[in-house]
């Protein structure tokens, strides 16, 4: 799921707020996608200290992300492929011989 991530968002994918987080969640509740302004475009990034550094150096939540260029549809897709994987785990683990 993460190449597929990073092939939509090759640049702003970040490590917080990604636009992926944000994509599914857009796929998820579409009535309840709300539009921002971000600045700057691309997020800074670095450290993770604690809570209270983390508030205070990315305060709107947003580590080297670029949330707008989530859509809906990508989230569908990184849905479609999550869902997909799951259930060749889960047939994979049903096929396993137990130890006898």
């Amino acid at each position: 799921m993460l190449g597929l991530a990073n092939r939509q968002f090759p640049v702003g994918h970040g490590s917080h707020a990604t636009p992926s987080e944000i994509a599914v969640t857009q796929w998820a509740y579409p009535d309840a996608i709300k539009n921002a302004n971000y600045a700057p475009q691309i997020a800074p990034t670095g450290p993770i200290r604690e809570a209270a550094d983390f508030r205070a150096r990315y305060a709107d939540g947003r580590m080297g992300s670029d949330p707008g260029l989530a859509t809906p549809e990508k989230g569908g897709e990184l849905v479609k492929l999550a869902a997909a994987s799951l259930l060749e785990d889960v047939a994979g683990f049903g096929a396993e011989v137990a130890p006898g």
